[in-house]
């Protein structure tokens, strides 16, 4: 196995130290350069590489056109086909980059159903080629943090870039209405991630005058540590591919409140595995979180069900055997492709 990826913290350095640095290619972190395209090219057949595996939508320019200038077979993993929040001109742009790289890609892969169907709207007439390996995830045994405030509260954590798909400023407008339910004072948001939303996010907390109950973490490397210390956590987004952050929450036994979009829709059943509420229903957000903050054993109840939920059906060993299985038949019988869909329903 090799690894192309930005030579950058934390990745370039865990895949060096598993694969070695012989086997770890650095390239342009979010930039395509035909100096990089024509040198991955050189790698691939040099190395006489089999298969092609690609990632996200700027990894995915260079591995389906390498699958054209190498005839080695590509599968590419979306994590996010045309999620809402980049902006119409952003979109636009992808969606014609989709059109033209799908007939170079040989396994399109989803990572959930609902991501799925949405590639086929656009690509109905490749139903037997489209598969759906959902996102697998693994518990750690990193060390809890504590975070700044007092322990007695209930720490709310999220985690995730600060962008608009993520709907960081609805943090604030759910802080709002615990503070208009009178339970504000209980409740600590611990926000771990940043982008360019960050300062947004402060100003408006400030505004609202609801700093006392947030903590910034800021970027991590390590965001696994918080979920050890947290209690609930809770995803706003308003659009996701299938929501890691939302599995690495369940897979501690964490119970979950998340915005009823696609992705989370997948993996969380409505008072079974988690509470869901309705994007930008903010009131029913702090609902939740209100109703979490009295009921141990409600959040308990969740936190069990999403655990096992998680184990059974969204871990990393299930996740890579299926990939295994679609290497094969990529490698070994082409036809087995269009079986794979079906095989993995079951």
């Amino acid at each position: 196995m090799y690894v192309a990826c930005p030579n950058e913290a934390p990745y370039f350095g865990r895949f060096t130290h598993l694969l070695g640095s012989e086997r770890v290619v650095p390239i342009p972190h979010r930039s395509f350069t035909i100096g990089t395209l024509l040198r991955l090219r050189r790698f691939v057949i040099d190395r006489n590489i089999f298969v092609l595996h690609s990632h996200g939508f700027g990894a995915g320019l260079y591995g389906r056109i390498l699958q054209l200038l190498t005839g080695r077979p590509c599968v590419h993993t979306y994590h996010g086909f045309l999620l809402s929040g980049p902006g119409l001109l952003v979109t636009a742009s992808r969606a014609i980059g989709e059109v033209i790289l799908f007939p170079l890609t040989t396994v399109p892969v989803a990572v959930s159903s609902t991501e799925r169907r949405r590639i086929l709207r656009w690509f109905w007439w490749a139903k037997s080629r489209v598969i759906s390996i959902p996102n697998g995830v693994s518990p750690t045994s990193t060390e809890a943090v504590k975070v700044q405030g007092d322990d007695a509260r209930i720490r709310v954590l999220t985690v995730g870039r600060l962008v608009e798909q993520k709907a960081p400023l609805a943090l604030p407008e759910i802080a709002q209405h615990l503070r208009e339910r009178g339970s504000l004072d209980r409740f600590l948001f611990v926000v771990v991630g940043e982008g360019p939303l960050g300062e947004a996010l402060r100003c408006d907390v400030r505004k609202r005058g609801v700093g006392e109950a947030f903590s910034f973490v800021g970027e991590t490397f390590e965001p696994a540590r918080f979920y050890k210390s947290a209690d609930i956590y809770l995803s706003p987004s308003r659009d996701e591919a299938f929501g890691l952050a939302v599995l690495d929450a369940m897979i501690r036994g964490l119970p979950v409140v998340a915005s009823a979009v696609n992705g989370h829709t997948d993996a969380i059943v409505h008072g079974q595995t988690g509470l869901l509420f309705s994007w930008g229903d903010w009131e029913q957000a702090a609902a939740h979180l209100h109703s979490l903050a009295d009921d141990l054993g409600m959040r308990e109840q969740l936190g069990s069900e999403g655990r096992q939920t998680t184990l059974e059906q969204y871990s990393a060993a299930r996740m890579a055997a299926r990939y295994e299985d679609c290497y094969a038949a990529v490698l070994h019988d082409n036809s087995r492709v269009e079986k794979l869909e079906r095989t993995f329903l079951n």
